[in-house]
């Protein structure tokens, strides 16, 4: 029997050829595979390519942005209608409107200042300079660095003192004044003002010796006091013990806290006070306290204006 072969001569050419392209094929892929290097890289070109291109647009977006600040702070201050001005330390308190002009405050601003500045408006610390109409906060954050106030610099005129030379000087403490009392030798405006604040607390002086509770005087300055003051003790405002609260108790100088609250649970223990006596022997209220409390006491009853 004659053998019949597999395949025609047709399929044997294109088998032939099919393996040879394969071979071609496989032998290509081990070939780009061992030797990457000597392939040429364009994706690492083309990324480098980019970013040249972003530096190059960076760098022209930075010039735009300083050219176009520039232009809008000349413009702002041709508009503003300032001139060119020079930031360096100045004292509000003292400088003239050229001076503060200089430093770039709208003629506006310098005249408001030297206006505040005549009618005896002074600058303490730096950020007082708020206060003043038209100044902007964006302006005031640029000369904060630059304001100076010296801490030897008065800012106020010192108030004068008046002293009396008449031997025959006679004031009642309970109804001077300020200035009244400044006639006295060693009495300024603050040892007046002091006076004043502490008589109002008290409810009015009982003895010259409390101004030394005060103020401070040498011996000789508070002889000459004692002889050119008077009390009238009439004018004294006492508390009234059986209907005042802690709160204003313990407004008086001489009674704290504890001593206000043992007063008030006293009283409401036994209902109402007939005598500052009835205080003695609370541990708030030692005796030294109670004497000097006494002229600022009263015991009214609780009921009186009931009473027929």
């Amino acid at each position: 029997m004659k053998n019949t072969p597999l395949f025609t001569k047709g399929q044997r050419i294109a088998i032939i050829t099919l393996i040879v392209m394969m071979v071609c094929f496989v032998g290509a892929r081990i070939y780009i595979q061992q030797k990457p290097s000597e392939l040429p890289n364009y994706a690492q070109e083309a990324e480098e390519f980019q970013e040249e291109i972003e530096r190059f647009e960076d760098s022209l977006r930075e010039k735009a942005k300083k050219t176009y600040t520039h232009k809008y702070t000349e413009g702002k201050k041709q508009a503003s209608g300032l001139p060119e001005y020079t930031l360096r330390e100045f004292n509000p308190n003292k400088a003239d409107s050229a001076s503060l002009v200089s430093v770039g405050l709208s003629e506006y601003v310098t005249r408001n200042i030297l206006r505040y500045r005549a009618k005896g408006g002074t600058f303490k610390k730096p950020e007082d300079l708020r206060k003043i109409y038209g100044m902007t906060d964006e302006k005031m954050e640029e000369l904060l660095p630059y304001i100076v106030l010296p801490i030897d610099t008065p800012t106020t005129k010192p108030a004068k003192q008046y002293v009396s030379n008449k031997k025959d000087t006679i004031i009642e403490l309970n109804t001077a004044d300020t200035a009244t009392l400044q006639f006295i030798k060693g009495i300024g405006p603050a040892y007046a003002q002091r006076i004043v604040y502490y008589r109002e607390r008290l409810g009015g002086y009982h003895h010259i010796e409390q101004l030394q509770e005060v103020i401070s005087l040498n011996d000789e300055e508070f002889a000459y006091a004692k002889q050119h003051f008077i009390i009238d003790t009439t004018l004294i405002q006492t508390i009234p013990v059986n209907t005042a609260s802690v709160e204003r108790l313990k407004k008086h100088p001489y009674i704290n806290f504890y001593a206000a609250k043992s007063i008030y649970d006293t009283r409401r223990n036994a209902f109402e006070l007939n005598d500052i006596k009835q205080l003695k022997g609370k541990e708030q209220l030692p005796d030294t306290t109670l004497r000097k409390l006494s002229p600022y006491l009263s015991f009214e009853k609780r009921n009186k204006k009931y009473q027929p």
